[in-house]
């Protein structure tokens, strides 16, 4: 048990990011289990809470931004402020 856990601490951040990335790419891997353990270990102090949201984020964002690709859109980046940015330069947001 011990070395299960000292696993998850040394791979954490590595593993949530894989299995959240996998399960929005279609692979039939629940990434929940995966994220609550990454709640956990950061709610215990082994991992840190900004690099676990941070990076189930970036993970989830990386399929938007494969499908955009694939839709023949390949100016494809992350918007700096976020949809707030979008919103203040006055761009449209919904149909």
């Amino acid at each position: 048990m011990r070395d299960t856990l000292q696993f998850r601490i040394e791979h954490g951040y590595v593993v949530l990011f894989a299995s959240v990335l996998a399960q929005q790419l279609g692979v039939p891997l629940p990434s929940t289990p995966f994220i609550v353990a990454a709640g956990a270990l950061a709610h215990s102090g082994d991992l840190n809470w900004a690099a676990v949201l941070l990076l189930a984020s970036s993970a989830a964002l990386s399929r938007v931004a494969l499908a955009l690709k694939r839709q023949g859109i390949t100016n494809v980046r992350p918007l700096a402020g976020g949809l707030q940015a979008w919103i203040e330069g006055g761009y449209p947001v919904g149909g």
